[in-house]
């Protein structure tokens, strides 16, 4: 039970546990003078159509990037290099799989797509996502609608929005630098322009409900832990520091349900349970 002469100990038991804000991500991972390597698979068919298609959508897109000065895509024959250690050839490359394989091969970023014949010889690319590997956290583009023989024009399409998660990626790390700075108001903003850029990042909405913390502005803080356990229930953190907030501004009951889930998730945590 949590009551009022128990909040202060609550604060004090999760504050301690509570992991600091973190992006992990491509941008915090580059040096001075390296570019991301990206990952980009054969694009498969999603309703058994030709995967020519997809071939030559994949090809495009790693030579765009690589006339990126920021990036430069994995080429062709190392992915299949990579593919035999594992006995796996390029059609079984999902999304899912690419990522692993990324993670294994000093890959920052991951491309994914799948594509579907809309009839009159049109395609619509779908699924389109640029992953972050080190953040698992995932850039969805809306779908494109081309002709055949226009693989050039959606690639441009692609390499446009691609632009906008590099912004994203960039304003997340200064997020996540400046509040480990405890600059909190400059964190905020920059937080605050890479979830215009991505809404759905929900390591940078992690950070941005620590900052508010920091900044006093709790029931904001609480709003944000909200969304990001409406996305995600079972992250800890945000369940850490939900009963942190709750605690604070005299919400023993919400203190008592963030508490309570959080142990559900680890049951053997001693030092929360005794509060």
């Amino acid at each position: 039970m949590i009551g009022r002469r128990g909040a202060g100990a609550l604060i004090v038991a999760l504050s301690a546990l509570l992991v600091g804000p973190s992006v992990d991500g491509a941008a915090a991972q580059q040096s001075a003078t390296s570019r991301f390597r990206v990952l980009i698979p054969d694009f498969q068919p999603s309703d058994g159509s030709s995967d020519k298609f997809g071939k030559k959508l994949a090809e495009e897109l790693r030579e765009r990037i690589d006339e990126l000065n920021t990036h430069a895509a994995v080429d062709k024959d190392e992915i299949k290099d990579q593919l035999k250690r594992f006995k796996l050839d390029m059609e079984d490359l999902s999304c899912i799989r690419a990522r692993q394989l990324a993670g294994q091969s000093q890959t920052q970023v991951v491309l994914c797509a799948t594509y579907e014949e809309i009839g009159d010889k049109r395609y619509r690319i779908k699924d389109i996502e640029f992953v972050d590997v080190g953040s698992g956290e995932s850039f969805p583009v809306d779908p494109i609608e081309v002709s055949e023989k226009q693989e050039a024009q959606a690639a441009e399409e692609i390499v446009n929005r691609f632009a906008t998660f590099v912004d994203q990626t960039r304003f997340a790390a200064f997020c996540q630098q400046y509040a480990s700075s405890s600059r909190w108001e400059d964190a905020l903003s920059a937080c605050d322009t890479a979830l215009e850029l991505n809404p759905g990042n929900q390591s940078v909405r992690y950070i941005r409900a620590n900052v508010l913390r920091e900044l006093g502005r709790l029931d904001e803080s609480l709003e944000e832990i909200a969304r990001i356990l409406e996305d995600n229930p079972l992250h800890e953190n945000a369940l850490l520091l939900g009963g942190i907030v709750a605690a604070q501004v005299d919400n023993p009951e919400l203190a008592r349900d963030y508490t309570r889930r959080y142990l559900e998730l680890d049951p053997d945590n001693a030092q929360v349970r005794m509060k």
